[in-house]
């Protein structure tokens, strides 16, 4: 780079790209005005002198290209580098890019097949990956400020529902993560050679240290590799790793919780780990299905059933939810290799909620340029939960550092380059909001922060990327979905329905609640044409369960408004579901698939008399011998109980749709069958039980084609 600026360079261009001197001069927006850096001056003393005047935490060892955050290891809805933001827009399947100051959209590019995660290399390539489609985009850097993308990308093959990816800290090699197959997939960028490793349960998340690659799974654990020099195969590292108990709102262990919605990871350098949000959940015991229907102390004198029974006792450090935020790290090589960060809960007055409370749907981690902090958003209630880095101070201090005040539904932090601003991509405004960290941060030395009260910031403004294409009728369904602030639907912002069922989907836990065990169904494609509703099917109409779902929520109940806007939500409104791996694009059945529809709809097997077409249901409820403890315990409070559903019996339930079958398992009411061979060997499930093992074999590809 040139050093012999002139007094209109940027200072933080400047300093984000070069280690040496300053020979001229550059400016620097203060926040009221311009001022001017001359040189000749070190650049340790330039980087103190931004900081004075603007903020930037930025010092010499922390402007290292070796030891700054390279956020190309990991990929998120939307990044920030060289002064503009990259957005993986899915909901209008395009890349857009915004400059960050002012801020304004420039250029929209075209990205078919739901794009959900991009990252920036370190030459400026932007890379996309599409969630129904089959290879990530690369879209080069065109070297125009006002269209800074070229528009014809770089296909990377892959394969099928890349659900996240990262490339090494060389960008040399890109590793990706197949929702659908459970495939971890490394390309040589150079060569595009390829080698797939298979996982244990879908990843949901990856991030790259070094030479260490940590993939989360859906299941709660975490899985680590090492990457070879000489050989695209990473090798695993021991067994996964499974943590659960602590949350950033209690410390109190729990071997009943367990830890899910692992959706966003990044590396985090100071402290040689990776961070990844997720949820720790208390979904309860069999005593509290009998809880649930004592009628409790309260004024109305009755049990809302709800959900997580054991979460709303009183712990050793104050009440709990049954789902509370969480933040992983898993360092490479530890002895203890992965804990949830859970320092002393920050409460702003004796006996007051925990600050972490505040927070639902955790869905991403973001690592600031001085790698002094870590941005959490939370989706389900419009913040963003800063954390102090690297977050040693388990059982310590606390670790919460400040609070975001976003738009509707934050999905994704980005920072600028020098760290003095940071930018919330708001999905359900359409928007971005920035917000300036200089007030805060000016002046501070690493470490200081740690010392100050949580901090909360407000957006200095806010601007749209595209238009809103939900239907206005499902848009107030869309919010009610999501904000777990609303007191209609659940009491005390304990969460919302998204809490449950991220983008329509299922945690895969099992709920004790007044009526039983009851697993979390998927929602996204499979309501419509699917009454009676709940898994007794005691409700032909969908508004009708969804009042029943907020009773047990401890909602207050919603408007006739709300209500009839998230039917539509639910209906119309829910992203597409993942691609079928087990499909052949031209939708035609393999030789397998076609032998098992012709078992399917046999007349001694008799799937096809319940489940009508595969995808249908009958509309009647069936005992096919899954009843266990907890549906007993449940049925024996059907005289006092006011849920309707108890009073039948305990063995009966709802026939199910089994569109999707392939990827919502565990199956039955209570989770008890982990695959679809566990079903066909129940005797209840018609005839299945008693097929050869060819013929289970077809019948089940046929399944999972559904």
């Amino acid at each position: 780079m040139n050093t012999q600026t002139t007094s209109k360079f940027s200072c933080g261009l400047w300093l984000a790209a070069s280690a040496v001197a300053l020979q001229a001069g550059c400016e620097i927006d203060t926040g009221s005005g311009v001022a001017t850096i001359h040189g000749p001056l070190p650049a340790d003393v330039v980087a103190t002198q931004v900081a004075q005047v603007t903020g930037n935490v930025l010092a010499p060892m922390q402007r290292n290209q070796a030891d700054a955050p390279k956020q190309w290891t990991s990929s998120h809805a939307m990044v920030g580098k060289g002064g503009y933001l990259y957005i993986a827009d899915r909901d209008r399947n395009a890349l857009v890019v915004m400059r960050q100051a002012p801020l304004q959209v420039v250029q929209t590019l075209p990205v078919a097949g739901s794009p959900e995660r991009a990252t920036v290399g370190p030459d400026g390539t932007v890379y996309v990956a599409p969630r129904q489609g089959d290879a990530i985009l690369a879209f080069g850097p065109s070297g125009v400020p006002e269209a800074p993308l070229l528009d014809s990308p770089k296909a990377i093959a892959v394969g099928l529902e890349p659900r996240g990816f990262a490339l090494n800290p060389e960008a040399s090699r890109l590793y990706a993560i197949l929702g659908g197959k459970k495939q971890l997939v490394a390309v040589e960028l150079a060569t595009g050679k390829q080698h797939i490793s298979t996982l244990e349960a879908t990843p949901t998340a990856i991030a790259v240290g070094g030479q260490h690659l940590i993939v989360a799974l859906d299941n709660g654990s975490v899985r680590r590799f090492v990457s070879n020099s000489e050989s695209l195969e990473p090798s695993k590292v021991a067994g996964p790793l499974v943590t659960s108990g602590s949350s950033m709102v209690s410390a109190c262990p729990d071997g009943n919780r367990k830890a899910r919605r692992t959706l966003g990871a990044a590396w985090e350098p100071a402290g040689d780990q990776l961070l990844a949000a997720r949820v720790v959940a208390a979904p309860g015991t069999l005593e509290d299905i009998t809880a649930a229907n004592v009628p409790s102390k309260s004024k109305t004198g009755s049990s809302s059933g709800g959900y997580g029974g054991a979460a709303k006792a009183k712990c050793n450090d104050g009440p709990r939810r049954p789902i509370e935020p969480s933040v992983l790290a898993v360092r490479p090589g530890s002895v203890a290799p992965a804990r949830e960060i859970a320092g002393t809960p920050f409460r702003p007055s004796p006996g007051a909620p925990a600050l972490a409370a505040r927070f639902d749907q955790p869905a991403d981690v973001a690592i600031h340029p001085s790698r002094l902090l870590a941005a959490v958003p939370a989706t389900g209630t419009d913040n963003v939960l800063l954390i102090h880095t690297p977050p040693s101070l388990q059982g310590g201090a606390a670790v919460e550092a400040g609070v975001l005040k976003s738009g509707h539904a934050p999905a994704a932090v980005a920072f600028s380059d020098d760290g003095r601003f940071a930018y919330t991509l708001d999905t359900h405004q359409v928007a971005v909001s920035r917000f300036d960290l200089g007030p805060w941060l000016k002046g501070a030395a690493p470490g200081s922060l740690t010392e100050a009260p949580p901090v909360e910031l407000a957006a200095v403004d806010q601007v749209a990327y595209g238009a809103d294409t939900l239907p206005e009728a499902a848009r107030l369904g869309r919010r009610t979905f999501t904000f777990a602030g609303n007191a209609n639907l659940s009491k005390d912002g304990v969460f919302a329905c998204a809490t449950c069922h991220a983008d329509g989907g299922e945690d895969k836990l099992v709920w004790m609640v007044a009526e039983g065990p009851r697993q979390t169904p998927s929602l996204a494609g499979r309501l419509d044409g699917t009454a009676p509703f709940n898994w007794k099917g005691s409700e032909g109409d969908l508004q009708h369960n969804m009042v029943k779902t907020v009773h047990r929520m401890g909602g207050a109940g919603l408007t006739q408004a709300e209500l009839a806007s998230l039917e539509q939500f639910l209906l119309v409104g829910l992203p597409k579901g993942p691609p079928n791996p087990h499909r052949l694009p031209s939708g035609e059945l393999t030789q397998a698939q076609a032998r098992g529809k012709d078992i399917f709809n046999r007349a001694d097997v008799a799937c096809g008399s319940c489940h009508l077409g595969g995808v249908g249901v009958d509309g009647n409820s069936h005992d096919v011998g899954t009843a266990a403890t907890g549906d007993k315990i449940a049925a024996s409070f059907a005289g006092s109980s006011s849920f309707s559903e108890v009073k039948m019996s305990a063995g009966r339930f709802d026939t199910p749709s089994l569109r999707d079958l392939w990827h919502t398992a565990p199956y039955f009411h209570d989770g008890s069958a982990a695959t679809l061979e566990a079903v066909l060997a129940r005797p209840g499930m018609g005839n299945a039980s008693k097929l050869s093992s060819a013929e289970r074999a077809d019948l089940i590809e046929y399944l999972k084609s559904l």
